[in-house]
Formats: C-alpha cells, structure tokens, sequence
C-alpha cells in the first residue's frame, strides 16, 4: 500500500528545503519512508523521509512563448 506520492512526484519538506523527486513512494504497511533524490552544488543527494514530513510542489505553469511580427 502506498500513500500520497508517485514515483516522479516533486515533494519538498514542510520545513523547507529544495525540490527532491520522488525515486520510491515508500509503503506504509511496510513502515518504509519515501525515498527523494536532489541535488546539492552539483552533487546527486538522496534520503529516505517519513511521508508526514513532505509536501508536494506545486506544478510551475510554463511561460508561454510571444511571438513578434
């Protein structure tokens, strides 16, 4: 049984922090936490984060593309 995320959801902690992907959604039957992956000065950084801990981010809409005569 999974809980609120997906694989490729964009989650931060509700304390703050970056933007991680979500690699593995966790299971809570099994008691496993989600496990995030992000960046940090260009280094790959993942952990695994208890499920109440997240949030998701809101979708950024795209910047739509003016064209000029």
């Amino acid at each position: 049984m999974t809980g609120l995320f997906k694989e490729g959801d964009v989650v931060r902690l509700k304390s703050g922090g970056p933007d991680m992907t979500v690699l593995n959604p966790g299971d809570r039957l099994a008691n496993t936490g989600v496990v995030c992956i992000w960046f940090s000065n260009n280094v790959k950084m993942d952990d695994e984060f208890p499920e109440e801990t997240l949030e998701k981010v809101p979708p950024t809409r795209p910047v739509s593309k003016i064209r000029r005569a």
